[in-house]
């Protein structure tokens, strides 16, 4: 019996890792629209708190081997903005260092991707 409820154990810890790296995927993709490039930027505000540089952002672009022009990120923050803005989200820019969202947009960001306390 204990070994039936040890597959169990695991397996349910699998279907949790599983939703852990899945569904954020989905949610980005399927709830709001956002380009590969703006799922970037969203996993950078989402991964630090406070000011996120213009090179912070370059540097999570060339990890996954894309180079960017800054005309290109701009244009990128534009559209994820107004993605954001129509669910209450907005992103702040701080002049001549990068961008910044608060912790109460950030907690918003949060509860949209995650909804109903998801694993």
């Amino acid at each position: 019996m204990t070994d039936l409820a040890d597959q169990l154990a695991e397996g349910q810890e699998t279907i949790r890792q599983l939703r852990a790296v899945l569904l954020p995927e989905l949610s980005w993709q399927h709830f709001l629209k956002a380009s590969p490039r703006q799922r970037i930027m969203l996993r950078v505000f989402l991964g630090t708190n406070g000011l996120i540089s213009h090179e912070r952002l370059r540097a999570a672009y060339e990890q996954t081997g894309e180079v960017v022009a800054p005309k290109t990120m701009a244009v990128q923050m534009c559209r994820l903005r107004k993605i954001l803005k129509a669910r209450g989200i907005s992103i702040m820019t701080v002049w001549g260092e990068g961008f910044a969202m608060t912790p109460e947009n950030k907690q918003r960001l949060v509860d949209l991707l995650n909804p109903a306390g998801r694993p």
